[in-house]
Formats: C-alpha cells, structure tokens, sequence
C-alpha cells in the first residue's frame, strides 16, 4: 500500500514538473499557430471537410485539408489550405493548390491533374459533370461526365460562363490571324451536347440569359466615331445575334457609353443596363485658383473638392458615375431610371424588377442634426414609365423590400419605429409603434436619434404575410397591414432571462412556413453563455433549450462561421471555442451532443489562459462586469502585474478565442498573459458629457476590485487602450496616479483641437457633439465638457510614464492629437515616448511595423510592471538620422546604484 502511494505522489509530482514546463506564449509562435478553418459537409451528411492552416494571413507548407468519412474511418490529408469541395452525389471531391486532386470518396482513388486554372461541379438531368480550364497555351475546357468518365474537349477557350439552371453553357474561343483576331461565341446545350455558333467579333462580354434561357445578351467592342464603345447584342435560336442597343440608340447621347448588362426583366420584355456618363473636357483654367468656403454652402469646399478628386480612389466622381437604364426590346425606347444625386439603394431583380429604389440628398448626411440645408429624401421609381413617388416613411433609413415585392420596409422620422408601405397602395404601417418595452441601455450612446429597440429583420412568412423581427431579447411577429397585434414569438423569455435569441437561418428572399421549427442562437447577458434554442413558428411561447454553456457557438459580431446543414440530411457542422479552447469543428443531429470533426488545439502545449467574469458594483448600486484573463499556471501566493485593456464594452467577448498574433493597435491578451500579467477589460458605461470621466470610473473602479486580492500587485498597473481606448487612457492618466505604466494608440487629447476637423466624410463635429466622444451639444453650448475631456489642458497631472502611438496617415484621428499631448507632457518634464510610423494609419498593416511595435509595447510594459531592463530608445531615443538604420530595440545593461536595471529619468529642465 505504501509503494501505491508512493508511486502515485511520484506520478503527481512528476505531472505537476510537466504542467510547470509549459512554455510561455512569445513571438515564435506567430505564423505557426494551427487553427481549425473552414468546413463544408457534403449533400447526404456522410462526409465533412475542413482545413488546418498555420496562420489566417498567409499559406504554409504545413497547411492541411482533410476529408472524412463522418460514419466510418475513412480519411484523407491534403496540402492545401482550403477545404474539399464535393460533388452533388456525394461521390467526388477536388482541391485546387497548384494541381487539382480529384478524389473518389470512400476510396483510394486520388487523380492529380496540373495546370489548372478552375474548375465547377455541375449537375444535370441525373448526370453530374465536372468543368476543368486548364492553363495551358491551346486554353483547354474539358467537361468531363462524372458517372461515365466521358470528356468533351474544346480548345482555345477565353471564358465562358454557365446558363442559371446549367444547362446551357456559353464559350468565347479567341480569335487567330485567320478571322483578324475576332472572337467567337458558341452556345453549347448541355443536354443534348448541340453546339451553335452564335457571333463573331471584338471583346465580346457580359453573358446575361433571361429567366427562360431562350434569349442571351452580351456586349462587344465597336468602333464609336474616332474611339471605341460597346454595343449590346441578344441571341435567339431563330432570330440569330441583333444589335439591341448602342452608342447610336436614341436615348443615349454623345455623353454617355454603355458601361454593363444587368439582366432581363422576368417577362423578357425588357433589359436592365448601365450608362456611364463620359468624362467631361476640362474646362480651360483661366482664373486663380482660390477655394471659397461660403456660410451658406449646404456642403463644404472639402466635401466638393474631395467629391471631385476622391482620396480614396475607389469613390467614382459624380460626373463618371454608372447609372440605370431600361431598354424596351418591342419598341426600342430606353429609359433612364436614376437622375444625377441618386444613389441606388436597392435593385431587387430577385423579388420584382418592376421598382428601383434610390436615395437622394443634399449636403452631408452627417451634418443633418443641425444643418437645414441637407435633406436626404428615398424614390420608388416605375422602371417601365420612369415615373418616381418619394417614400417619406423612410427619412431616417431604407431596411429593403419583402420577398414578395408588396412592401418597402424603413425607420419613421423619429428613428425608433420601422414602418412598412404598401407599393401598389401606398398605405402605411407603424409596425413596432405598438410595442412599449422598457428601456434596457441605460448608457449614452450619443447618437441622435437613439438607437432603435429593433433592428434585425429575420425573415417573411410566405407571401408577405408577416415580418418576423427581434428586439433586443426576443423575437416578434409583426403584421404589415397592421390589422393583426404584434405577436412576441418567444414569449417574453429572452427579456425575462436576459438571453438574447435570435433565428440561425439567413432566410433572405425565402418564405418561412408556418409551421416550420426554427433553431435560435442565444447569448445570455448576465453570463455570456451561448447555445442553442428552439422554436415552432405556429406554437409561441417559451422557447426550448438545446443547450447554452460557456463557448461561443454562433452570435453575431463574435463567431464567422454559422451552423451549417447537410442539404439532403440532418446533420450539421457548428464550430465551437472559448477562451481558453481554439475554434474547432463538431458535428450533431439536435444540437444537444456534439462530436468533434477537427482537433486543433495548439494552446495544450503552452502555458495559455483562462478567462473569468468578474463584477463589482458602483456607488449607485449599478453592476460593473468585466473579464479577467490570467495564465493557466495562475499561482494565488503569487503578485501579478496587471493591465487594463478597454474599449466600451467587451465583456460580451469572455468566451472569445484569440489567437497569438502581432499588435496592430491594442494589446494581444495571449501575448501578455502566457508571459506572466493579468488582463481585466472593463466595461464602460457613459454619460452624457463624461466619456473620460466614465472611462475612470470604469477602470479605477475595476482596479479597486482587484486590488482587494493578494494575488494582484497593486504597484504594478498598466493601462492599454487604442482609438476610443487611446482617448480614456490619455483622461485617466491626467485623473489618477494609481498606474504605473500606460500606452495610448491612436487616440483624441483635445476635444477642442480636433471638434473642426473635417477630413472627407468625417465631421468630427458630429463625432463631439452626437458621436462616440458623447459631448451630447455643440461647442459653445458645453464649452465645460469639452474642457473636462481634453486630456492637454490636464497634462501637469500626469505622474505615469506614458507611451504614446499616432501616425500621420490616420484618417480618423489625426496626428497632431498625439503630438499635442506628447508636447505638453514634455514641456512639463513628465516621462513620455511617442511612435509614429511612416506609410501606417489608425491601426498598423504592415507586419515589419506590427513587429517593431509589438516589441516595443512589450519592453515597455516589461521594465515599468516587470522591472526589465529599459530598451535604449526609452533610455536613449533613436536619432532622425538613424530612422530605418537603428530601432534602439536592444536591452540596456547598466545598473543603478542598487543593482537594479536603470530607469529613465527625469524630463527636460524646466526653465520658468
């Protein structure tokens, strides 16, 4: 009995020496992290693939793709980082890399071939096909029949394109010398293998069929006076290719050029196309050149000038704008839909070609709280008269239209009810008018108008008759007529529970039926839980639950991949991870029990962390929540360093998964805990005028809360915060002295300063007054928030050394916010860096400056929370003339008088 024990305190010692060993969590690891990426699953459920990849940014050798037999133990790996895609009959799956691998489900059979540019999977009259391009000089296109191995071969291939249900396919062969280098298009019937040739000529493109598939429109080159424009053909089997419309066709002037087809109306009768309108001739400058910024001008020189010129070029100038027409392919006539101002909002070919939806305004939308010159307004316009009615319900947004095109769905003046209008009869319903909810956001979001208590649209029953919509908690019925009262679908529950639910299935044009079974997603906001629930559309009340557990399954803003289900069966992939567990794939039939597809799990093998909730309560009794990541090896007879990493509210992201990767503004919470700190990130919740002072509140409070435990060093606390967070940490450090280090990325110092910047489309004068800095007024009016607020006009209190990122590239915060509050802390002595890097903006992109900024958080939070020694640009700084030459990362050796690495000292002498 004494060996058994003695054994078995052997085995936990030695068990503990192992756990102790784990490494930390460091910048090696970057690039080499596995993580489970994409699945698909196959029609009939029996096979699932996924694939493995070191890093999301980039391909590695060591990227995998597997296939699995889901019932059995068949498996293949490939090298790809892509999943299989599999064929409709469940009996092939191919992977693109540099040579595609077609793959025999269930067998060893595995054809490599090369040279492949594409490949599709189609599936006609029971036979299934694969489309192969290959790269090759001769441009092959190989349709191989993949029940009989048969292949069709042509050669010279440009493009081609498949017809909507596959079974016509259109091939542009390029031209020889022999046709003077003219294209030639063929039809193929796919059915019968007939193939037509069906034009010759220059630069043909832009293949639409109509919904019957007996008429094909294309648009070629042609010879437009001196230059060169396109011109639009349709094909019919018995009327050959006709020139439909071009440059001459009336309706379209000198100043226009035919730019792409759009597709048929569902009759046929009519094509749906875009005109640009040509770039006009400078106009010879003969004048000075002068700006003049005119009060009255309902938008800005800025805004004209950048309307001309965009900075970014991918914004088109009003004058060289693509806009909609019609052609009557009876008559011949063409209308233009859109006016010059018009911006299409919707253009649902899908749901009725009968309407274009556009908006128009005037001035700068952002300016619309205070500015009566800026009006947007919200057209209807009959595409077969051309004739438009405004859709004034909609002045403060355009949500789409029903899937059976009865309805024209937008929010009221006020911003907080959504309406809906009858197309055909004009009459108008305040859906949500009705519903009284208690208000649930006590917090200040500074928007005007406040956000709405609805918002997601989750589907329509069939033929429009009912809009099925969620509130914050729960889900309703809402009758667009409104003759029946709204109906809450779950019955109270989410609200009464504080979970959030929400339909899973993006219906998007498809009808719900009545009597369909709905999976829910859930999040509960106590205590972020996520899971499942379920609910049959016929039998409101409470929903029932599958399950709910600390993970993250799917919700909205936190996972990317959705429960998907095999078409032919009932078997899903979800993907499940927590904090503490990577992202992987499991498989389930009811959402109760789930078994694991993938298993990747590179945090086993190093120290990772766990993430707890944690709350305290406020003077006035108000919960404060918040998330506390420590590392795995947490020892509670140990002090830790700690930071604090904010940004309004992320206690909703406890159960997130982050992988270790770069810093590109704020700090990587893997990063700095696998190495020995804690990381707790407060929520903030803001009143009105008080956006730094909530943020203190928020944060000290937090720091009070966790000072209480032995295992915290209170003397070593940091703060860390980017763009908003940049903002609060520059506040809290002019507003206490109870942190021993802070950095600040990209933030605001002065209110006043930055309230007139107005670089292209962003007012900062909306951003102060009814924007996330939550002024809630104008200048004048709150002159003393706006004092409170800047961190510069409270400089001399700062006693934490403090590092400072803003570059000049930021167009959100501009550069000289940093460089403000770098030189009032300088003048006065304090201890301050700031980095700014060249070519980079509001956060970094380029992995050498994401490098070179993540070392240099890290030396810093290293020597003030963990006395490291200080790097020599701390101690030294980096001369301009050695930028690019020397980065001064390097580690000082020199002690002080006790021993102790040395501390950068004081600032500059100040001469009063």
């Amino acid at each position: 009995m004494m060996k058994k024990l003695k054994l078995l305190m052997l085995l936990i010692g030695c068990a503990s020496f192992c756990f102790a060993q784990k490494p930390a969590v460091d910048q090696s690891v970057i690039g080499k992290w596995k993580s489970a990426s994409t699945a698909k699953i196959s029609n009939d459920g029996k096979y699932a693939t996924y694939s493995v990849v070191n890093s999301i940014f980039r391909a590695s050798p060591e990227d995998r793709c597997i296939i699995k037999q889901l019932d059995g133990k068949w498996e293949k790996s490939f090298s790809s980082r892509f999943p299989a895609d599999f064929s409709d009959d469940n009996r092939t799956a191919i992977i693109l890399k540099d040579t595609i691998c077609l793959i025999k489900l269930g067998t060893s059979s595995v054809e490599k071939l090369t040279n492949i540019l594409g490949y599709k999977f189609l599936s006609l009259a029971n036979q299934h096909y694969l489309i192969l391009q290959k790269a090759t000089a001769d441009k092959p296109l190989i349709i191989r029949n993949l029940v009989t191995n048969k292949e069709q071969l042509f050669t010279g291939v440009v493009n081609y394109m498949l017809s909507p249900d596959g079974g016509k396919m259109v091939l542009n062969f390029a031209g020889g010398k022999d046709s003077g280098g003219q294209s030639q298009l063929a039809l193929i019937d796919l059915r019968t293998g007939k193939q037509t040739a069906i034009f010759k000529g220059f630069g043909p493109t832009n293949y639409v069929f109509n919904k019957k598939e007996d008429k094909l429109a294309f648009s070629v080159l042609e010879r437009v006076g001196i230059g060169i424009g396109r011109a639009i053909y349709i094909y019919t089997a018995t009327g050959g290719a006709v020139k439909t419309i071009s440059s001459q066709s009336p309706g379209i002037d000198s100043t226009l050029a035919i730019e792409r087809i759009s597709n048929f109306s569902k009759d046929g009768t009519r094509l749906f196309f875009t005109v640009k309108t040509k770039p006009a001739a400078k106009q010879p400058v003969t004048g000075v050149m002068v700006d003049v910024w005119n009060y009255r001008d309902v938008k800005l020189q800025s805004s004209q000038l950048n309307q001309l010129n965009p900075v970014d070029p991918t914004l088109v100038a009003s004058d060289n704008r693509e806009c909609t027409a019609v052609a009557n392919l009876a008559t011949g006539g063409i209308i233009h839909l859109e006016k010059d101002g018009d911006q299409p909002m919707l253009f649902p070919e899908t749901i009725t070609d009968d309407y274009l939806f556009v908006c128009t305004g005037t001035g700068d939308a952002v300016e619309g709280y205070w500015n009566s010159g800026v009006g947007v307004c919200y057209h209807q316009i009959d595409t077969k008269t051309g004739n438009r009615k405004n859709l004034d319900l909609l002045l403060m947004g355009f949500r789409g239209l029903s899937p059976a095109g009865k309805y024209v769905i937008g929010k009221g003046r006020a911003g907080q009810d959504y309406f809906v209008q009858n197309i055909r009869t004009g009459k108008t319903v305040n859906m949500t008018g009705s519903i009284h909810l208690p208000k649930v956001n006590t917090d200040y979001s500074g928007e005007q108008p406040e956000p709405s208590e609805f918002g997601e649209i989750a589907g329509w029953t069939a033929n429009d008759g009912a809009i099925l919509m969620s509130d914050k908690y729960d889900i309703w019925m809402l009758d667009p007529e409104g003759i029946r009262a709204p109906v809450n679908l779950t019955g109270g529950y989410g609200r009464r529970n504080h979970i959030m639910l929400r339909i899973v299935k993006d219906y998007g044009t498809t009808p719900i039926k009545d009597t369909e079974s709905l999976l829910l997603c859930a999040f509960n906001q106590d205590n972020k839980d996520n899971g499942f629930y379920s609910l049959q559309l016929n039998k409101p009340g409470n929903p029932t639950k599958l399950t709910m557990g600390p993970y993250l399954f799917h919700w909205k803003d936190l996972t990317a991949f959705a429960p998907l289900k095999a078409r032919d069966a009932n078997l899903w992939i979800v993907q499940r991870k927590s904090a503490a567990e990577s992202a992987n794939f499991f498989t389930t039939t009811d959402f109760k029990t789930f078994t694991p597809l993938s298993n990747a799990y590179p945090e086993k093998d190093y120290n990772w962390l766990t993430s707890e909730l944690m709350s305290w309560k406020d003077e006035n009794g108000k919960v404060m929540q918040g998330v506390l990541y420590k590392p795995e090896n947490f020892d509670p007879n140990k002090k830790y360093p700690i930071i604090f990493d904010y940004y309004e509210k992320r206690s909703h992201e406890m159960n997130l998964y982050r992988s270790p990767e770069l810093s590109r503004d704020r700090i990587n919470i893997p990063l700095f805990v696998s190495r020995g700190y804690l990381v707790y990130t407060p929520d903030v919740y803001y009143a009105k005028g008080e956006a730094g002072k909530s943020a203190l509140k928020a944060v000290v409070g937090a720091a009070k809360m966790l000072s209480s435990y032995p295992w915290v060093d209170t003397a070593k606390m940091g703060l860390q915060g980017h763009s908003f967070g940049g903002l609060e940490t520059n506040y809290i450090v002019t507003h206490s002295n109870i942190f021993a280090a802070a950095m600040s990325a990209s933030g605001v110092s002065d209110y006043i300063s930055i309230y007139n910047v107005y670089s292209g489309p962003v007012s900062m004068q909306y951003m102060t007054e009814h924007g996330q800095l939550r002024v809630g007024g104008n200048l004048w009016e709150n002159l003393e928030q706006y004092i409170e607020n800047s961190a510069v006009l409270n400089a001399d209190k700062v006693t934490t050394p403090l590092l400072l990122m803003s570059n000049k590239g930021d167009g959100n915060v501009p550069f000289t916010q940093g460089l403000e509050f770098f030189l009032s802390l300088r003048r006065l002595g304090k201890k301050a860096w700031l980095l700014q890097y060249d070519g980079e903006g509001h956060s970094l992109l380029n992995e050498a400056a994401t490098k070179d900024y993540t070392i240099r958080m890290d030396q810093f939070f290293d020597h003030y929370l963990k006395g490291a020694p200080a790097a020599k640009w701390m101690l030294e700084g980096v001369p301009a003339a050695e930028k690019g030459i020397k980065n001064g990362l390097e580690l000082s050796a020199e002690k002080d008088a006790n021993g102790k690495p040395v501390t950068p000292g004081p600032g500059l002498t100040i001469n009063n």
